[in-house]
């Protein structure tokens, strides 16, 4: 149990803001929000869990933004 709260707080964090992302791009799609979005729930990640689940907020987020988000030049 104590592995699901580990992994899900930063997980259900990054997720939500992956989303939110999206639906930021619908509503302005000229608009580049790159890691912005992924701060908030670094920093949640961190108060509540520590460092060990800021740094996988931390992966996940860098991962998420690059993958959906960042644009090939």
């Amino acid at each position: 149990m104590r592995v699901l709260t580990a992994v899900g707080l930063p997980v259900l964090a990054v997720a939500a803001c992956t989303a939110l992302g999206f639906g930021v791009q619908q509503l302005m799609p000229s608009a580049s929000l790159g890691y912005l979005p992924f701060i908030p729930p670094i920093l949640v990640t961190a108060f509540y869990g520590g460092v060990g689940q800021a740094l996988l907020a931390t992966v996940l987020g860098a991962l998420s933004a690059e993958y959906f988000f960042e644009h090939p030049a």
